[in-house]
């Protein structure tokens, strides 16, 4: 029984890790971000660590309501919020990077999402 069950937990955690992975975003233009967001993916963005760009990040990734075509009323208008900073950084590290909101050096990749 106790294999039936591991093989039961290991099978379901994959498949969640692996929807996971696949709507993780790797971006570095502001352009992105928010059809990015609307597709209910989690961005992984350059960012300063700064209180002030975390909260312009979610204030600026908020539902525009200019989109074309009727609202669903259900539809997220919240932004965007700091989920982590991921302990596996990518490869390439933020060198030469900008911050996706204020401009300035990217000191990590930070992950963002919006709340469904």
């Amino acid at each position: 029984m106790q294999a039936t069950l591991d093989t039961i937990h290991n099978d379901m955690f994959a498949r969640a890790q692996k929807t996971r992975d696949e709507h993780i975003k790797k971006l570095t233009q502001w352009s992105d971000v928010v059809p990015a967001l609307d597709g209910k993916n989690i961005i992984l963005v350059p960012w300063c660590r700064e209180n002030e760009c975390e909260d312009a990040i979610k204030d600026r990734s908020k539902k525009s309501d200019v989109d074309a075509g009727p609202q669903d009323e259900k539809a997220p208008s919240m932004g965007a919020k700091s989920l982590c900073i991921p302990f596996d950084q990518p490869e390439e590290g933020v060198k030469g990077l900008r911050c996706i909101q204020c401009g300035t050096q990217a000191q990590v990749w930070g992950l963002f999402g919006r709340s469904y």
